[in-house]
């Protein structure tokens, strides 16, 4: 135990120390002695309770014993399992016997009812049924029990001198010789007396089985008795195993309470050595004070500065790693970040794909021309060029970036093809209101080899100065397949000599491989990733598949950014001249004067 006394100088928190020590040495002292005597006296008690229960046990053990008569359990239950042996044996015998004579029985039954039929159905011809009666009561003589019994040994015997008899004169005399009839009717008369023998004997059979039967059931009775003397006797020895296991209980329960008795005593003879507070250890006067500590203040904040701007922001990294910074882009991705487009709240849905052909919202525009602008500096290549508009996957705002990126072209004076290459589910034709009945898939199936651009002009819709749409002309699985055709790379070409940039809308590049076979048809790749939405390996690994095709992919477009996540430095410093440092330099120069440069600009 260590005292730690607090006073505004050394000496006073020495002094108080000191105090404090000496007052719990003796309340220390006397607390121990109450604490031996106290503890000395409650095990005394213990010890002649324990005592006492040790002798009720001892008693009603010897009491139990006594009044079941049991001096040795083990001796009795060896001659109930005795008895048991023994009945379960005389009644399996029972049994075993009650069943043989049954069989028996049936075998004798069974002979009769044959014969009784033979006796019928050669009723008309006395010689044929006295032979066939001869043979059928021979089955007779097979069953032991009938052959053995009373004078059938006699009758057997007679049998086979009249049947031997019977057959010499059969070769002497015809059926209705006197001697025929004679020996006709002692067989006849020899039946009778076995029928008789039979039926003892069948009646004899039955009370045997009675008689087994009996017996059976009184073995089962002296058997169920022994049953439910066992039972008793096991219970007995649980009850007995109970009070010696109660017994060896209490015996060890008592043992360690004579053991903490002797210690307590011998404890309190000895003298305490192992006392909290020692004499020889007062306290010592401090050379300084004790608080504040700085060192533990400075490791306080480092390791809040460390958690809070190092693992804390680690942490959120590897939990979210979508796509969601320039940050992500540039250096993550490793590709220039074309454009930021903000949130679009206010402007329906459906005329969204319209901001800039419309001018339904000047800062948004201003978004679009960055965008325009950015490409063109990216841009490779020379004269008329194609540009591919994926992403990596669903609902990330391709289809609308497309029509407005295709307004802002045509604007700056670009003749522009909008083509809806996005077969499975198109919807470019919805936005610009054109019909979807004729287009892409109608003019591959039209045209044939080398032709002029004349199919492609008819095919053509002009929506805005300078812009044109050729929508999808239906819905297909099959666009790989068609991609495949020659015919297709001669359309492809024939667009390009009608404009001076083709866009093609196409479906997600994670998704279908559409797009990544029309990457190595067009001239370059513009990738729309919206703000929160996937994660940046899943990005990157598809852009890197683009790269294989061979296409320029100018960047990266990162659509829907929220409001509360675009501060000026971050937006002016990394998309140029945008939708937020519009809104800024619109409040210095007013309202009119950008509107009256969009109208000169249009003009």
């Amino acid at each position: 135990l260590r005292i730690t006394a607090i006073a505004r100088n050394g000496e006073g928190a020495a002094m108080i120390a000191n105090l404090a020590q000496d007052e719990y040495e003796r309340i220390h002292d006397v607390r121990k002695g109450k604490k031996h005597d106290m503890a000395i006296t409650f095990l005394e008690e213990q010890m002649n309770k324990s005592r006492k229960l040790g002798q009720a046990i001892d008693a009603n053990t010897r009491d139990f014993k006594r009044q079941h008569n049991l001096a040795f359990i083990e001796d009795e239950k060896k001659d109930v399992a005795d008895r048991k042996s023994q009945y379960q044996g005389a009644i399996t015998l029972a049994q075993v016997e009650k069943l043989r004579i049954q069989s028996t029985l049936r075998q004798i039954i069974a002979i009769q009812g044959r014969v009784e039929q033979s006796t019928r159905t050669t009723k008309d011809n006395e010689h044929a049924r006295t032979n066939d009666e001869m043979e059928k009561i021979k089955e007779y003589f097979e069953i032991s029990a009938v052959e053995t019994y009373g004078n059938v040994q006699a009758l057997r015997q007679k049998l086979l001198d009249l049947e031997t008899t019977r057959k010499a004169f059969e070769v002497k005399y015809l059926e209705k010789h006197p001697k025929m009839s004679a020996n006709t009717r002692a067989v006849q008369e020899l039946h009778r007396l076995l029928r008789l023998e039979v039926k003892t004997a069948i009646k004899d059979l039955t009370n045997r089985v009675s008689e087994m039967a009996s017996q059976e059931s009184e073995f089962t009775k002296a058997m169920d008795a022994v049953q439910r003397e066992s039972q008793k006797l096991d219970d007995i020895e649980t009850r007995i195993n109970e009070m010696t296991r109660e017994k060896e209980i209490h015996e060890k329960t008592h043992d360690i309470m004579l053991n903490r008795l002797n210690e307590v005593k011998v404890t309190r003879a000895l003298p305490q050595e192992d006392d909290p507070l020692k004499r020889d250890s007062p306290a010592v006067t401090p050379t300084s004070p004790f608080e504040p500590d700085k060192s533990s203040i400075h490791r306080t904040g480092a390791l809040i500065f460390l958690a809070c701007f190092i693992l804390i922001p680690m942490a959120f990294e590897f939990i979210d790693n979508r796509v969601k910074s320039p940050w992500d882009i540039e250096v993550f991705l490793g590709r220039d970040l074309i454009a930021g487009i903000p949130k679009i709240s206010t402007i329906k849905e459906a005329e969204r794909p319209l901001i800039v052909g419309n001018e339904l919202d000047d800062g948004l525009m201003e978004s679009f021309r960055s965008m325009f602008s950015r490409i063109q500096m990216n841009s490779t290549a020379d004269g008329p060029k194609s540009i591919l508009i994926t992403s990596a996957i669903p609902s990330e705002g391709k289809s609308l970036l497309a029509a407005n990126l295709a307004y802002s072209c045509a604007n700056h004076g670009r003749r522009t093809i909008l083509l809806d290459f996005d077969l499975r589910r198109p919807g470019l034709h919805k936005f610009c209101g054109v019909s979807n009945d004729k287009g892409l898939l109608t003019l591959i199936n039209e045209i044939h080899g080398e032709h002029g651009t004349e199919p492609e002009r008819n095919a053509l819709t002009e929506i805005y100065p300078n812009l044109y749409v050729l929508p999808s002309g239906g819905k297909t699985r099959a666009a790989t397949e068609m991609l495949a055709r020659p015919d297709f790379d001669i359309l492809l070409s024939n667009l390009k000599k009608l404009c001076d940039i083709l866009i093609i809308d196409s479906p997600p590049v994670g998704l279908f491989p559409d797009s990544m076979a029309m990457a190595r048809k067009v001239d370059e790749v513009l990738c729309v990733i919206r703000y929160g939405k996937v994660s940046r390996k899943v990005v990157k690994n598809l852009l890197a598949k683009v790269d294989e095709t061979g296409a320029n992919v100018l960047g990266v477009v990162l659509n829907d950014l929220p409001e509360k996540k675009t501060p000026g430095y971050y937006y002016a410093g990394y998309y140029g001249y945008g939708y937020f440092r519009y809104k800024y330099y619109n409040k210095y120069y007013g309202e009119n004067e950008p509107q009256e440069h969009g109208k000169a600009k249009a003009g």
